[in-house]
């Protein structure tokens, strides 16, 4: 992953090498690491949650005897088409065989003591609702009608969601013709900061911007205001009680995305979905962590200690938005995880930010980009990641008269003191020097800042915002940790944090940004993780022929990523969940050269 905050660790102290996925065993992460204030040994036995211990090397016969996993347990009807309809999990995407380990990989639990002992198992049930089933077998099949057995189930709730619940019912079915759905939450954007109200205030603008853009043609929008929805109000007045709970967050997104449904249930033919605001006006979903390598909890932006995304980060959750416009939600152990499918982006932070996005979008007449100029920064692990996108941006850019493909590359296993590992004033002269239609930032990140290939100097977000150079309807994407952590304004500390971080000051500048909300991942190797995301996002934009949706990109490289992945674990995830796109996802990138047929989907 990328840069850890400068101000926590020092690049001094933590060389290039100590953030390669290898590095980071298992045993390094003892419990005398984590904060029993955070992670109480009572809840989060290391021996019960420690990822790999869901590994299916975990779950070998020589642990569960072939009596317990039989072939009568595991029968077809337990994965028959009445179970697993195709309506929530499209043969397309996920062949038979990719459930034959399903009940084995969604085990939150185990107990086997031997002997005739109490058993007991502790499993933190995180944001999941529904139903959990606790299964009792005796050790190599061994029953008695004699000596019944008792089974106790008690329920420890997190201190901060007590009285946490969910509120009213989902909408009814919505019928219509729109293609996108443009949420916004004009009550809770007006108490954001730098936003007005009344005749001539930010808000009102946005609003009126907001319902010219979704009359567009290849638009085709709904703007739904949430403040007008009883259920997402009362939730969201629940969430503000209750700023330590997670969940109560997860509640209102949810609320939220049951009104995505209501829509498609009216049979309109979605292709987009709209998130207007920060994380305090429309809120991203929360999933737990479940990585031993960079730790949301690590993160210190910093916040304040009464705030939903201090909450958020000190008690290890991703944030992540591509549950708005998914069908399915798989159950992968202790987390769900949303299979990405509509095209999701979020204009964010303040009013007159989101109205500038707009504004920009609205000098494109067809709403696309037409790449003449690329650019592509990498060091470290995350070097073969540049050379990837680089190869499929220069060859969809092309060369000759009017094309430019920068680069500023430095290989991964030199010193950060060889002469040509690249400086930050390299980098300001690449980046703010000129104008790239397409831009990739691969290197170590914080929400503000960037590090240079010296490991000693950085480029700034402010200088980003303060520059001259022109980055209007242009798309960047980047690998660096938390380059896509949008610091809530209101949630800042006066005087100790600089609120404007990339994601913001991209915007200002009109610019599209693809990046992580968290630590993201790379191999020096071999293409992985988030690595492998951005290099599919840029093989995306050159498939097939015409204008390619910058949503719709991202999404497919992720739904591409999941079919060529059988075992979907931590990084895999995390780095699925967190890959956001902050910008108007239905902004289409057409590439003049280098087109090739898409491959085809089984």
């Amino acid at each position: 992953g990328a840069e850890f905050a400068p101000s926590v660790f020092s690049p001094s102290v933590f060389s290039p090498d100590a953030y390669s996925p290898s590095v980071f065993s298992a045993d390094d992460y003892a419990p005398s690491v984590f904060s029993p204030s955070v992670f109480s040994p009572s809840v989060f036995s290391p021996s019960v949650f420690s990822p790999d211990s869901y590994s299916p090397s975990v779950f070998s016969p020589s642990v569960f005897s072939p009596s317990v996993f039989s072939p009568s347990v595991f029968s077809p009807s337990v994965f028959s088409p009445s179970v697993f309809s195709p309506d929530g999990i499209a043969p397309s995407v996920f062949s038979p065989e990719a459930f034959a380990s399903a009940q084995t990989r969604s085990l939150a639990g185990v107990s086997y003591t031997t002997g005739t002992g109490d058993e007991a198992v502790v499993a933190n049930t995180w944001n999941n609702t529904g139903y959990f089933y606790v299964r009792v077998s005796g050790r190599n099949g061994v029953t008695s009608t004699d000596a019944p057995f008792a089974l106790e189930v008690s329920r420890d709730d997190l201190p901060a969601c007590s009285g946490v619940v969910e509120i009213g019912e989902p909408p009814p079915a919505i019928a219509g013709t729109a293609k996108s759905l443009i949420f916004v939450d004009s009550a809770r954007m007006l108490n954001q900061p730098g936003n007005t109200g009344g005749p001539g205030g930010t808000v009102p603008a946005m609003l009126s911007k907001l319902s010219a853009f979704a009359t567009r043609t290849e638009v085709g929008g709904m703007v739904v205001d949430v403040s007008a929805d009883p259920r997402v109000s009362q939730l969201n007045a629940q969430a503000d009680a209750k700023p330590g709970c997670p969940y109560a967050k997860n509640l209102v997104a949810g609320a939220i995305k049951d009104i995505v449904k209501a829509y498609r249930a009216g049979g309109n033919p979605l292709r987009y979905i709209v998130l207007v605001g920060p994380d305090a006006a429309i809120p991203f979903f929360r999933y737990p962590d479940e990585t031993l390598l960079g730790p949301e909890s690590d993160y210190v932006p910093p916040v304040t200690s009464s705030s939903a995304s201090e909450a958020s980060l000190r008690l290890n959750y991703v944030l992540g938005q591509d549950e708005y416009g998914a069908t399915t939600t798989l159950n992968l152990g202790n987390a769900a995880f949303p299979v990405p499918d509509l095209a999701v982006g979020r204009l964010v932070e303040t009013a007159a930010e989101a109205s500038g996005m707009l504004d920009a979008y609205a000098l494109l007449p067809d709403g696309v980009t037409r790449p003449t100029s690329s650019l592509v920064t990498g060091y470290d692990f995350l070097t073969d990641a540049a050379r990837a996108v680089q190869a499929d941006l220069v060859a969809g850019i092309g060369s000759g008269t009017g094309k430019v493909n920068d680069e500023l590359l430095a290989e991964y296993n030199i010193s950060p003191e060889d002469p040509t590992s690249w400086t930050a004033d390299q980098l300001r002269t690449k980046l703010f020097g000129s104008r790239h239609d397409v831009t990739f930032l691969a290197g170590h990140f914080s929400a503000n800042s960037a590090l240079a290939a010296d490991f000693k100097t950085s480029v700034l977000s402010t200088e980003l915002a303060a520059s001259t150079t022109d980055f209007v309807n242009t798309v960047v994407f980047s690998a660096g940790c938390h380059s896509g952590y949008n610091i809530v304004d209101g949630e800042a500390i006066p005087g100790v944090t600089v609120p404007l971080d990339w994601v913001q000051a991209f915007a200002r500048k009109r610019a599209t940004l693809i990046a992580g909300t968290g630590y993201q991942y790379g191999d020096t190797d071999f293409l992985e993780y988030s690595e492998r995301i951005y290099s599919g996002f840029a093989k995306q934009l050159r498939y097939g022929s015409g204008p390619v949706p910058v949503g719709e990109a991202l999404a497919r490289a992720k739904q591409t990523y999941l079919e060529e992945t059988p075992d979907i674990r931590g990084l895999h995830r995390k780095a699925l969940l967190q890959s956001a796109l902050f910008g108007l996802p239905m902004l289409r990138i057409d590439m003049p050269a280098g087109r090739i047929a898409a491959p085809t989907r089984v």
